[in-house]
């Protein structure tokens, strides 16, 4: 609903390119859906019913579906305005090495970690993806992507550490064998992943689609 009415009221808010902004969502939306999907029907991610309406379909939650419509929209506004109000920013040696270190990490997690579903099925993506995007073709946006990252994950963990504090029992389960058991503060470190990944995604998908609907040059849709 914010971003909905910044849009009417903020001019840089109208400018977001809805069909690119609705295309990119259910690109995005579609595999984390599939994933988790899978996820859930093998018994590697279980979730509490105590927190949910109790509406599924196809066995997902529907918070759980929603929640990758919500969040992505969000974000890209989030990211819309960084551009906008952080364009004289330059953290390009700060961006080489994050983007770098993440990929290194994604890929050996991946193959230490391979027999750990959902971590395995996380950082594999999230490296092929990070690894095609930067070091394919180093965006422009990709820094401004990365400030949006920082603001929106900083917001999480407030939240995400008040929900664990005020829960009593927690609202997702994963199964041990899963996951490495690392957390950043009450995060698993797959969910802090998963997060750049979807935010990556979307955000990627969003700026191909945008520029290809507005006809540029093929070379020009990740500058």
């Amino acid at each position: 609903l914010i971003p909905v009415l910044f849009s009417i009221w903020k001019k840089t808010f109208r400018e977001i390119n809805w069909l690119a902004l609705i295309v990119a969502i259910l690109c995005s939306g579609t595999f984390f859906v599939l994933r988790n999907y899978y996820l859930i029907h093998i018994g590697v991610k279980v979730y509490n019913p105590e927190h949910l309406i109790g509406s599924y379909i196809f066995g997902i939650p529907i918070e759980d579906i929603l929640f990758f419509v919500t969040v992505p929209y969000a974000f890209i506004f989030i990211y819309r305005w960084t551009t906008k109000y952080f364009k004289h920013l330059e953290i390009q040696q700060f961006t080489y090495v994050f983007s770098l270190i993440l990929t290194l990490t994604s890929i050996l997690l991946s193959v230490v970690y391979y027999d750990h579903i959902y971590t395995f099925l996380t950082v594999s993506v999230l490296a092929i993806l990070n690894g095609v995007v930067y070091f394919g073709y180093t965006p422009k946006w990709y820094s401004k992507f990365l400030i949006a990252f920082f603001l929106v994950t900083l917001h999480y963990i407030l939240i995400d550490g008040i929900i664990t504090l005020s829960v009593e029992n927690k609202i997702v389960f994963h199964a041990e064998d899963s996951v490495i058991g690392l957390y950043f503060f009450s995060i698993p470190i797959e969910d802090l992943l998963g997060f750049f990944l979807l935010f990556l995604m979307v955000t990627t998908c969003y700026e191909v689609f945008q520029k290809k609907l507005y006809a540029k040059k093929a070379e020009e849709v990740f500058e």
